[in-house]
């Protein structure tokens, strides 16, 4: 469900120093001390791999179990186990930082400085992986977050299109929250079974009761982003990070729903509109 979370990379760089370690240890030319750590860190990246795995590695009609599967039973609120990877890229790294530290005891200072030179600029190089234009500008927040924030008085406002908060679409709002310090509907956790079924039953901007139940609840804004019901919940900067057909989903086929209580807006901004209630 969350591919940047379960995806690992451990870099070219990392992982080819750590082959020359393989080499280094099975040729005995570490020293006992880096012998010992070039094993446990390898070791300790082994191990982390096989628990951030998933439940069970199908094989054919077989299913293995792997350590997640029965830890899981024991310790449900420890969910994801694939943020082990974090740790396997810290053992492979600490396991290529032992084979460096072995080259600089058999290199020239003038060598191994250009060596490590050499590296940085590659390990810079290759985990650079956002683009540029890739940053959100925060410098500049969007007209209708401007405007929303010089709005005196302690009051709620809904967002649509009205999205569950583990969606990539969602974070969209609390974010910009920090400029206008208002109460969001938005944001219900599954688990808050009277939030979730108030969610429910808001969530279609065109539903007979929604304007009704929101009025009830001290909202005193909608505000409206059509662009978002286009892009659907993968934002437009992310989709090419995503499988072609997440990305390609839209809320509501990309169309704003209507709703003949809220006929003219109270403010537009760009394409966002704001209704007051």
């Amino acid at each position: 469900s969350n591919i940047p979370e379960q995806t690992l990379y451990l870099g070219l760089i990392p992982l080819t120093m750590m082959a020359a370690g393989i080499v280094a240890f099975r040729k005995r030319r570490f020293s006992p001390e880096h012998d010992a750590l070039f094993k446990f860190f390898s070791a300790g990246a082994l191990w982390m791999a096989f628990l951030s795995a998933p439940p069970y590695i199908p094989i054919g009609r077989f299913k293995i179990p792997t350590v997640s599967y029965f830890a899981v039973q024991i310790a449900p609120m420890f969910r994801a186990y694939c943020r082990f990877g974090i740790w396997v890229n810290f053992f492979v790294a600490c396991a290529a930082a032992t084979v460096l530290a072995h080259a600089s005891g058999q290199m020239t200072k003038l060598r191994f400085r250009a060596l490590r030179a050499a590296l940085f600029l590659l390990l810079a190089f290759e985990y650079w992986s956002i683009p540029p234009n890739f940053a959100v500008s925060v410098a500049s927040p969007p007209p209708v977050y401007q405007w929303l924030a010089q709005q005196p008085g302690d009051f709620i406002v809904a967002e649509y299109p009205m999205m569950p908060y583990d969606e990539a679409a969602f974070y969209t709002y609390p974010f910009w929250q920090r400029i206008h310090g208002k109460r969001l509907v938005n944001g219900a956790p599954r688990g808050n079974k009277a939030a979730w079924a108030y969610y429910e039953r808001v969530q279609d901007l065109a539903g007979p009761q929604t304007v009704r139940l929101l009025k009830e609840s001290g909202v005193r804004y909608i505000l409206v982003h059509p662009k978002m019901y286009e892009e659907g919940e993968i934002p437009g900067p992310l989709k090419r990070y995503y499988p072609p057909l997440i990305a390609a989903r839209t809320y509501n086929g990309g169309q704003v729903p209507s709703n003949p209580l809220l006929p003219t807006p109270y403010k537009i901004f760009g394409r966002d509109l704001v209704y007051a209630l």
